[in-house]
This record gives C-alpha cells, sequence and structure tokens, in this order.
C-alpha cells in the first residue's frame, strides 16, 4: 500500500510535533506528514504540494508570512489572521489541487473568521483529538472508496 500525504501547515513548533505525533500514533505506516510553516513556504512550494497529490491538509488559520520583504502586503494583524484561509484558497481555485479535502484548525472561534467559505471543514484547537481522527479517517476511507 502506498502512503497517502498529510499536509500540516502550522506555524508553532510544538502544535506540529503534536499534530504529527497524533497522526502516526492513529494511522502509523498509513500516511506520511509533510510540513509547512510559513504561508511564504506554502506559496514557494505550491507546484511540489500540487504534484505530491495529498489525501488532506491541515492548515492553520493564523500563520507567519515568514518574511515581510516577500510579503505581498505589509505585515499586519489582519494579514497574520487570514493567511491560512489564504492558503485553502489557493487550494481551491487550482485545478490540481481543488479537490483535497482541508482541515482549518484554529485558536480562533469560526464566527470570528471572516471570509470563511460555507461548509468548509474548521475545528478549534481544543477541541477533543477524536474529532480530527474521526474527519481524517473519513477522508482516508472516501479517498480509498473512489480509487
Amino acid at each position: 500500500m502506498n502512503k497517502r500525504v498529510i499536509y500540516v501547515v502550522e506555524d508553532d513548533d510544538f502544535q506540529i510535533e503534536w499534530i504529527v505525533e497524533l497522526l502516526q500514533h492513529n494511522f502509523g505506516n498509513e500516511v506520511e506528514v509533510k510540513q509547512i510553516k510559513t504561508h511564504y513556504e506554502f506559496e514557494s512550494s505550491f507546484d511540489a504540494i500540487a504534484a505530491d497529490q495529498p489525501a488532506a491538509m491541515i492548515i492553520d488559520v493564523m500563520l507567519q508570512w515568514a518574511d515581510t520583504k516577500l510579503a505581498k502586503e505589509p505585515h499586519s494583524l489582519d494579514s497574520y489572521r487570514r493567511a491560512g484561509l489564504d492558503c485553502r484558497n489557493m487550494l481551491a481555485k487550482d485545478t490540481r489541487t481543488q479537490n483535497v479535502p482541508v482541515m482549518l484548525y484554529s485558536v480562533l472561534n469560526r464566527a470570528t473568521v471572516r471570509g470563511l467559505p460555507p461548509r468548509t471543514a474548521y475545528l478549534r484547537k481544543d477541541s477533543p483529538d477524536t474529532r480530527l481522527i474521526a474527519w481524517l479517517e473519513g477522508v482516508l476511507r472516501s479517498s480509498t472508496s473512489q480509487a
């Protein structure tokens, strides 16, 4: 069986470690977890992400730009609070990645995230681990039945 790639787009090292450990504990060799830490890294890696055809992506809503000199806009709290949503929108607009399931994962309440498309998978970081695992199990099961 080929490993399915899951991307975790998260700028907090502790959160990345925790998610990777959680996924490895629950899915073992079934998945390969790849990490991206910043909005800029996501943009510059987009073609590689598309080529990987990930089974799923877990994206933090609030991401750092990493290099404000390279940012398309001045660094601001607003740009930080929507960087993950921008990553999700890039995936949705590209034909190579528009069908990749995305879970937005954040400390923010869903109602406070401006521009969130309807029916977007969304989970607060303080939710039980079982909710993230259940979502991912459903995604992986669905992708297996469609193959």
